[in-house]
């Protein structure tokens, strides 16, 4: 159960701190090998991409172990995601295909659909990271599930005085 629900006076002062039960990153972590020293616009892009999100989540509080993967593969689907945009720029949202009869024919540009995709994997990674109000949300939710029981292990509660709704209780009597 998440909360105080007897309303106890918490003593928190001598409690672990939260990032105890949540192996969360100190120090920003070297971009994956993978990211690293990619020739080509997207190359470029993911690992531009990296370096300004890392040290943010770290300053945050919001990269932890094993998380690095995750965010490596969320720049890179942001590099491939603005290079297919800037081809959709330049080619334009309609492309003209040329029929087997030699006839022409306008169809939507193939990119829209990747890209479509690329920003279906991005924005679902960008939940699981944090990287949106709603989404920072849901990460702090899961940490309190981690830390729910932070009094107990703190062995820090103390009754309240004076019952559940001791303001209203008069004592002197």
């Amino acid at each position: 159960m998440l909360g105080n629900p007897n309303r106890e006076r918490l003593d928190l002062d001598d409690a672990p701190p939260v990032d105890a039960f949540v192996d969360v990153l100190t120090d920003v972590p070297q971009a994956p090998d993978w990211l690293v020293g990619k020739t080509g616009s997207a190359g470029v892009l993911a690992l531009a991409a990296w370096e300004s999100l890392a040290p943010l989540l770290v300053q945050a509080r919001q990269l932890r172990q094993g998380d690095e993967i995750a965010l490596g593969r969320y720049c890179r689907y942001v590099a491939e995601w603005v290079v297919m945009t800037d081809e959709i720029d330049e080619m334009g949202m309609v492309v003209i295909d040329e029929g087997p009869k030699g006839g022409q024919t306008t169809k939507a540009n193939p990119l829209l659909s990747a890209r479509r995709g690329v920003e279906a994997a991005a924005a679902a990674l960008e939940r699981e990271l944090g990287l949106n109000p709603r989404a920072r949300i849901e990460v702090q939710k899961r940490l309190m599930q981690h830390v729910k029981d932070l009094p107990q292990l703190a062995g820090k509660t103390q009754p309240r005085q004076g019952g559940a709704i001791g303001f209203l209780e008069n004592d002197d009597e």
